[in-house]
């Protein structure tokens, strides 16, 4: 999990300033919820906003 959520930060970090707005669901929620304990301060920054499903 941890190495998805470096790559989700990778992605975010090519996307610049504008504030992205994640959707996991599954697996991914996982790695959202993985990227937001290893990355926390994004939230709120650089992620405007979380879709936890299922």
């Amino acid at each position: 999990m941890e190495n998805l959520a470096s790559d989700l930060e990778a992605v975010l970090a090519t996307v610049g300033d504008r504030p992205a707005i994640l959707v996991g669901h599954s697996m991914g929620g996982m790695i959202l919820l993985t990227f937001c304990r290893l990355f926390p301060g994004a939230v709120g920054t650089r992620v405007a906003g979380l879709a936890v499903v299922h």
